[in-house]
Formats: C-alpha cells, sequence, structure tokens
C-alpha cells in the first residue's frame, strides 16, 4: 500500500527547469529600486547644494513712473524702464565647494558599494538556493532507491516465510 502511495507521487522539477523557471520571475527588486533612488535623490541634492558656487546669468529688469503732478501720472515722458543681463561670480565660495563636492563624491561611492554588497548577496542566495534543490533531489533520488530496496527486502523476507525459511520474528524485524 506504501509502495502505491510513493510510485503516484508527483516528480519533482530537474534542476534545469527550475534555473528556466528562475530566470523567467520578473527581475524587480526592492533594494535595487531603494538604491536607485537614493542616488537619483543624492545627485539632486548635489546638484542643489553645488548650484549656489556657478555663475549664475540672469535677466533683470526695471520699470519706473516718476510724475511730480498729478497730469505726469499718464504721460510717457515719465516712464522709464531698463532690461539687461546680470552675470554673478562667486569668488569666495570655491574652497567649501571643493569640499562639498568630496563629501557627495563619497556619498555616491558609498551607494556603490551598497549596490554592489546586494548584487553580491542576491548572486550567493541564487547558487545557494540552486545548490539546496540539487541536493534535495539527490536526497529523493538516495530515498527512492532506498524505498525500492526496503521493498525489494520485504518481499524477500515473505518468500521465505512462505518458505519456511525464516520464522515469524526475523519476518517483523525484516518489515
Amino acid at each position: 500500500e506504501q509502495a502505491t502511495e510513493l510510485a503516484s507521487s508527483k516528480r519533482p522539477l530537474a534542476l534545469d527547469q527550475v534555473r528556466q523557471k528562475m530566470t523567467q520571475l520578473p527581475s524587480r527588486l526592492p533594494e535595487f529600486e531603494k538604491i536607485t533612488a537614493l542616488q537619483s535623490r543624492l545627485k539632486e541634492e548635489r546638484n542643489t547644494a553645488l548650484g549656489r558656487n556657478y555663475p549664475q546669468l540672469g535677466l533683470v529688469g526695471n520699470w519706473a513712473r516718476s510724475a511730480y503732478v498729478k497730469t505726469d501720472l499718464l504721460n510717457a515722458d515719465a516712464t522709464a524702464w531698463s532690461v539687461g543681463l546680470q552675470l554673478n561670480i562667486p569668488i569666495f565660495t570655491g574652497l567649501s565647494f571643493w569640499s562639498e563636492r568630496a563629501a557627495y563624491a563619497s556619498k555616491e561611492r558609498q551607494l556603490t558599494h551598497q549596490e554592489k554588497a546586494i548584487r553580491d548577496q542576491l548572486e550567493l542566495a541564487h547558487a545557494t538556493s540552486l545548490e539546496n534543490i540539487r541536493l534535495a533531489q539527490d536526497s529523493i533520488t538516495s530515498y527512492e532507491r532506498a524505498f525500492d530496496l526496503a521493498a525489494r527486502s520485504l518481499e524477500e523476507a515473505r518468500r521465505n516465510l512462505k518458505l519456511a525459511t525464516i520464522d515469524l520474528l526475523q519476518f517483523i524485524s525484516v518489515q
């Protein structure tokens, strides 16, 4: 009765089928999304923080009305305007720029190392799980062989009991 239960059980997938299924899985990993988000946030933060040290070009405009009497309010000659470009070059912030830039480069390197560590950790977990699957399949194969040998031994013990070459106590010990 036990032999039919084992024989009718479902066979495990082959290791090649497992590898194929694993490659078909979506590669969306929250760890990598987090690192990518942190890297883009750091780049934007760096651009914002270091932007004050870059030269700035601006459009400047003035519009004024000068009137000393009420009738000059509508006079076009009392209106003055000017438009120009203004270039601001920060001179004394150069030293802090280099130290801030080095700090942001260090943070970027840290994030790159974190990403590499996560990648290595996932590859190790992947290799470990494949090895565990291979070992499980080997265990199943050896258990099936052991079960087959036990079933043959039981059949032989039954045959020997019928032929009276062994007694009931030896048959029970074989079972």
